[in-house]
């Protein structure tokens, strides 16, 4: 087994007496509740290579987060070495508009004749479940899931909260999709300068109890049993420094946290 797989399935702490949709399910949750989603990468132009070891380096190791395309290639890679069929995605992002490029890495598994999506890596709306391609819907905690089938033999990952009327998250197809596909997505989501995530600091962590969200300086805390809402707004690079530790296990320096703070400040 790939040493990066084995750190991963060690920071983890993956039960491995699990088997099948069971050991998914846990390894997806498992993902979520230790490795923050985050743009703070390419907002500090740091490099973001895609190779696994590197990914590794930076999610596992360094602890500076990350975003689909990293989150991604490691469950994949893992889930392949533990003997699971696994197809990449590549999604269209539905949430402002349905014109955009398609910049999302997601994955499907193919498990005793049905087709699941798998996301690790749709910050604050991922996921903690594999989602069944036949419609059927998943409750997770306050929010339904489902796929609708939508044009050109595509589908639609749609999600519905409380009462409200059912809103697309993202759009993909089950075409053939090579890593380098990835790359270019990748370098618009990383390089360019109207990307979001080369703006925006967006960062997220899904526990069992809670959903944290830190959007620019404000930070949101999610109690899923109860549904209360917490919201604060961070003042100074130290606090910021402080709540990436804290609260999303993230560690910049007080020179990467002065950087993102006055980047941020004053915006919306």
């Amino acid at each position: 087994m790939n040493s990066t797989v084995q750190q991963y399935l060690e920071r983890l702490a993956v039960d491995r007496q699990l088997t099948g949709l069971d050991l998914v399910t846990h390894i997806i949750e498992r993902h979520l509740a230790t490795l923050a989603f985050s743009s703070i990468n390419p907002l500090l132009k740091l490099p973001t290579s895609l190779e696994l070891d590197q990914i590794g380096q930076r999610l596992l190791t360094k602890q500076t987060g990350g975003y689909c395309y990293e989150h991604h290639k490691l469950l994949f890679e893992t889930l392949q070495q533990l003997g699971f069929e696994v197809q990449r995605l590549n999604a269209r992002v539905l949430l402002k508009a349905d014109h955009g490029p398609r910049t999302h890495r997601t994955t499907l598994l193919h498990w005793q004749g049905q087709a699941w999506l798998l996301d690790v890596g749709f910050g604050i709306s991922t996921p903690r479940k594999p989602i069944p391609l036949n419609g059927e819907s998943v409750q997770d905690s306050d929010r339904r899931y489902f796929i609708e089938p939508s044009a050109h033999n595509g589908f639609t990952l749609m999600w519905q909260q409380d009462d409200q009327d059912p809103q697309p998250l993202y759009r993909f197809d089950l075409a053939e999709v090579t890593e380098a596909d990835y790359q270019m997505g990748h370098f618009y989501c990383s390089q360019y300068p109207e990307s979001a995530f080369t703006q925006h600091l967006v960062v997220s962590r899904i526990t069992h109890h809670h959903r944290y969200l830190l959007r620019h300086l404000a930070l949101s805390q999610t109690d899923l049993t109860t549904g209360n809402v917490e919201e604060s707004e961070i003042t100074d690079a130290e606090q910021l420094r402080q709540v990436l530790k804290q609260t999303f296990d993230l560690n910049f320096s007080e020179q990467q946290a002065q950087t993102l703070f006055v980047s941020q400040y004053r915006k919306d």
